[in-house]
């Protein structure tokens, strides 16, 4: 990897490694931070946001796995495989249901 790919992608890592969820919180590698004073609507609408995530993480990386796949081959096992430690097995079951369950037909309850 040349040293403009490795800033690149360690300045990528850093932007994701914490996910701002609107102007109170923030989820990181260890978990949730909370800034100033959240309303309770704030923290309800929060919830709901985690529990969406929670619900559909495994359909959402299956998805980005059938993406990542059709865009650039087998250098997606860079970011897949070598990452996760996943087995092929594990990996061909998320892609499975990311192809073969239109997303219009998914269902969460």
């Amino acid at each position: 990897m040349t040293s403009t790919a490795t800033q690149t992608l360690a300045a990528t890592q850093e932007t994701l490694a914490s996910v701002g969820l609107g102007k109170y919180f923030k989820v990181t590698e260890t978990g949730l931070s909370v800034t100033d004073e959240p309303s309770f609507e704030q923290c309800e609408a929060l919830w709901e946001t985690l529990f969406t995530v929670h619900k559909t993480i495994q359909i959402a990386m299956g998805d980005a796995m059938k993406y990542f796949r059709e865009r650039w081959g087998e250098k997606a096992d860079q970011i897949i495989g070598e990452r996760t430690g996943w087995s092929l097995e594990t990996q061909r079951n998320y892609e499975w249901v990311a192809d073969n369950v239109p997303a219009d037909v998914r269902r969460f309850d």
